[in-house]
């Protein structure tokens, strides 16, 4: 067929703008002794390697893959890749990116040469940038809301860096709990280190509603005492005068004697967040009623390490009832005390606390005219 190019006079093939296909050459010698002889000629296309990756800069560790795209007339060989760390398949040259690690690599595309042409090679220089550690620098992931806002700031392998954030999907620079509500928030931020690699780090921040403040209402109680009420039924810590009452987080509080007078406040605390103080209540107890004149109470051994006592009272000589008080002001013991014997009018008794925490307690001794008796007691 055509596409032979022949040199009719030496038979000589020019092979370079020759096209590939199966000839038949003749050749006639004419004269007295004519003769022609014919030889088939095959020429094949000569293997081309030529390809790219359309981008000579990757990113390593990444979903997605990288696909070779070939040259006019080129074709996939045998793909290689050094040095070692790039995944490819030798047989497609696709470059599997999220198991390749960063580095520099040099690909080649090899077509082994036959029916008499050379081996095709070609090479293509592929960089895989790693991918930056971010995080985002100034979040906490609870609040409340009565915190004030923050300033989102982001960092790229452990720099301050800028980037994009995002707040329950929309953009935006700052985290402000009270405009965003009570409730779970999902934050993003997404950085670079400079190069077409970029990370993107999430965090689901809890917003928790502030308590209202508390309110605190007064009960005056049987035989001098006082109660006091908050508001709010739990989360509650009472404070005496600006300082932290140990063990007082009822929602009640009962004022014992006039060693416990001052102002008292109450803030109540839900899932970690605070209410503001409520208005302070001054509670003064004045000459409590029946103060037991000429009569003494004694404990011991106070401080008690293993909660049992000896109560040795004189001067009395009317019966009386003993209530031991907690550091809440909740009883938590009452015994009756029989009326003293003798010139002195004495009472032993013993009492048992073993069973009761760690702590300081109040003895209070009411005779049945009234009368009234105190001891502090600390339990070890």
């Amino acid at each position: 067929p055509v596409g032979l190019v022949l040199n009719a006079q030496t038979g000589a093939i020019t092979l370079n703008i020759s096209t590939a296909g199966t000839y038949t050459v003749t050749y006639n010698v004419g004269g007295q002794c004519p003769a022609t002889q014919s030889q088939t000629v095959t020429l094949t296309t000569a293997p081309a390697a030529a390809f790219t990756y359309g981008t000579a800069v990757g990113c390593a560790n990444t979903p997605g893959s990288l696909t070779p795209v070939f040259g006019a007339g080129s074709t996939a060989g045998t793909f290689t890749a050094t040095p070692a760390g790039l995944v490819i398949d030798a047989t497609t040259g696709v470059v599997d990116l999220n198991t390749s690690v960063a580095g520099a690599y040099t690909i080649s595309n090899v077509i082994a040469g036959g029916m008499g042409c050379s081996t095709a090679t070609n090479t293509f220089s592929l960089t895989l940038l790693a991918v930056p550690t971010v995080a985002i620098a100034n979040l906490n992931l609870t609040y409340c809301t009565a915190d004030g806002p923050t300033t989102l700031s982001g960092t790229v392998n452990g720099s301050v860096a800028p980037g994009t954030f995002t707040i329950n999907g929309q953009p935006a620079t700052i985290f402000d709990p009270l405009a965003l509500g009570a409730g779970p928030h999902l934050v993003a931020f997404t950085g670079s280190a400079g190069g077409p690699c970029a990370a993107t780090i999430t965090a689901t921040v809890l917003v928790t509603a502030t308590p209202v403040q508390p309110v605190i209402t007064l009960q005056p109680l049987a035989g001098g005492q006082v109660q006091l009420t908050s508001s709010q039924p739990t989360g509650n810590q009472w404070y005496l005068n600006g300082q932290l009452i140990p063990g007082a987080t009822d929602s009640t509080y009962v004022v014992t004697d006039n060693t416990q007078n001052g102002n008292y406040t109450v803030i109540c605390t839900v899932a970690g967040c605070p209410s503001s103080a409520s208005a302070p209540v001054s509670v003064q107890i004045t000459g409590l009623p029946g103060e037991w004149a000429g009569a003494t109470l004694a404990v011991y051994p106070n401080p008690t390490a293993d909660g049992r006592v000896t109560l040795a009272l004189t001067g009395c000589r009317v019966p009386s009832t003993l209530t031991v008080y907690n550091a809440i002001g909740r009883a938590v013991r009452m015994i009756a005390v029989p009326a003293g014997s003798g010139s002195e009018a004495v009472v032993q008794r013993s009492l048992d606390l073993a069973t009761l925490p760690t702590g300081q307690y109040l003895l209070r001794l009411v005779a049945a005219d009234g009368r009234v008796l105190t001891r502090r007691l600390m339990r070890e």
